[in-house]
């Protein structure tokens, strides 16, 4: 399981953050203010992304598309819960669509 969010201090968070979300490009470290923080996570090493599916093998594909699109470095590239939710809803609703179509009952 994933305890990335357990951490011994928040740099030990950071680096394991790091380490499966992979290196933030400078773009995605555009909004840190602080230049300390910015300069440590800079001097880590070069991490690249773990696969969610590789973490979760069992996890179903759409959970896994949905935490890729919530577990991203950058705030302002993580969806919001309005985008999650219509994702979820279009999803759901061509999954009925699909059923009633194969539904013997049709």
């Amino acid at each position: 399981m994933w305890r990335a969010s357990v951490g011994q201090d928040y740099l030990d968070q950071i680096r394991r953050i790091i380490g499966i979300l992979g290196s933030p490009s400078t773009e995605d470290m555009a909004f840190i203010e602080n230049d300390q923080a910015r300069k440590y996570i800079k001097s880590l090493p070069r991490r690249n992304k773990q696969s969610w599916s590789s973490l979760y093998a069992k996890a179903n594909p759409v959970a896994l598309d949905l935490l890729s699109k919530m577990l991203v470095f950058n705030p302002q590239k993580r969806y919001t819960v309005q985008q999650l939710s219509l994702i979820h809803i279009c999803r759901c609703r061509r999954l009925l669509t699909c059923r009633s179509r194969w539904s013997p009952y049709h």
